[in-house]
């Protein structure tokens, strides 16, 4: 049970992908696969490590073989606030007003996060509309089609 070692940032959600055609019966494969998203890349490591040990414990305990295949781990943004500022300047410019996301706040994790480790990176976020909406508001496709959100998003 890994649940109570969680934070409560942490988030971690699977799947059965294959798992036997009965409910008694123990199959002889199963694939299952799991999605872990933590506030580090550190804590991410750590979970993964967590939830690979208790794959290695079941097998050293049933004889089953395991396998595990990992894909790379998105870090968390550390934008860069001088070239954010300039960005933000610069948008001014054009008739486009930002704000800049609070810090303290999480805003997920991609691969520019792992490009922001190495080198000075940006993620900015450009609204298409005047005011602030829910993400998932159903009138999104009209602001698409609105001046600022002239793009053909598919």
């Amino acid at each position: 049970m890994l649940r109570p070692l969680f934070e409560t940032e942490d988030n971690v959600n699977g799947v059965i992908l294959e798992g036997g055609t009965a409910s008694n019966v123990i199959p002889g494969f199963s694939k299952s696969e799991f999605c872990i998203r933590a506030a580090t890349m550190k804590r991410i490591d750590e979970l993964q490590n967590m939830i690979i040990g208790c794959a290695k414990r079941a097998e050293s305990l049933t004889g089953a073989k395991v396998r595990i295949e990992s894909e790379p781990i998105y870090a968390e943004r550390y934008p860069c606030l001088p070239i954010c500022e300039d960005f933000k300047e610069n948008m001014a410019r054009v008739g486009v007003g930002m704000c800049l996301p609070d810090p303290k706040l999480l805003f997920g994790s991609s691969d520019i996060g792992n490009v922001s480790i190495k080198i000075p990176a940006i993620h900015d976020y450009l609204s298409i509309t005047d005011e602030e909406m829910p993400k998932q508001q159903q009138n999104r496709l009209q602001m698409r089609s609105a001046s600022r959100g002239h793009r053909d998003w598919q």
